[in-house]
């Protein structure tokens, strides 16, 4: 069988819809040296719907999320996240989402960090009913640390002195992949960087929650300071190698 281009609308062993190629043009637009490829898009978000598809939640004074137009990243909108400066200091987007088979999901965001927080929080999950089947990564400002979150509930970490803030406008691509099936990482992103998660065991917790996918963006502010940063992108893959 010849090796088809990864926006043909053959997608030998799929069990998604496949995107033909403006649609594939649309959501991985950018450098293939930057964005990972792999993977079959099955939902994106540009926010040019607005909020309409997240669950949102601001916590905080004066946390917010809010649609805006100017320092976006491909399109034409991006989503601010602002943490709150008091109480719990987060804001956080939420969705839940669909996979026909079960397997490799990857969590793709694109965002811009303009100055300090506190901690960002990626997570990709999988509820049963009554488990939780969870992949989280956070990064903290002090130290530019990145860890991931084990399978004993605390975190490990991957890498430190990432620097994260850009005062020029420029987004960093992140990308988390789970195998839903072993419980483990597959790989983790920043921009070009993979770090070493593979094969290491996700966090599998008892706990109720509607069946199906989940995944969450959060910030978390420095207390008494309303940080920010701006999600450009959000994009969720299936049938991931």
């Amino acid at each position: 069988m010849p090796d088809r281009p990864d926006w043909s609308k053959y997608l030998p062993g799929s069990t998604r819809h496949s995107l033909e190629d403006m649609s594939e043009l649309a959501a991985r637009l950018g450098s293939p040296d930057v964005y990972d490829r792999r993977g079959e898009v099955v939902w994106m978000d540009t926010f040019g719907y607005g909020l309409a598809p997240w669950i949102v939640s601001t916590l905080g004074d004066d946390a917010a999320a809010d649609i805006v137009v100017a320092n976006t990243d491909l399109g034409g909108y991006a989503l601010k996240l602002v943490g709150g400066s008091t109480t719990t200091w987060t804001s956080f987007i939420e969705r839940q989402f669909s996979l026909t088979t079960l397997g490799k999901a990857g969590l793709e965001v694109s965002i811009w960090i303009p100055g300090a927080f506190d901690e960002i929080y990626i997570y990709l999950l999988r509820n049963e009913g009554t488990q939780t089947h969870k992949g989280v990564i956070k990064l903290t400002w002090t130290g530019g640390l990145i860890s991931y979150l084990n399978s004993g509930n605390t975190y490990t970490q991957l890498a430190s002195g990432v620097l994260y803030a850009h005062t020029d406008v420029r987004y960093n691509n992140i990308k988390l992949v789970v195998d839903m099936v072993k419980d483990e990482y597959v790989r983790f992103l920043f921009d070009e960087v993979a770090y070493p998660v593979a094969g290491e065991s996700i966090r599998v917790q008892t706990i109720s929650a509607t069946p199906g996918y989940q995944m969450i963006v959060e910030l978390k502010s420095r207390d008494g300071e309303n940080d920010y940063v701006q999600i450009g992108r959000v994009i969720v893959t299936g049938n991931e190698p």
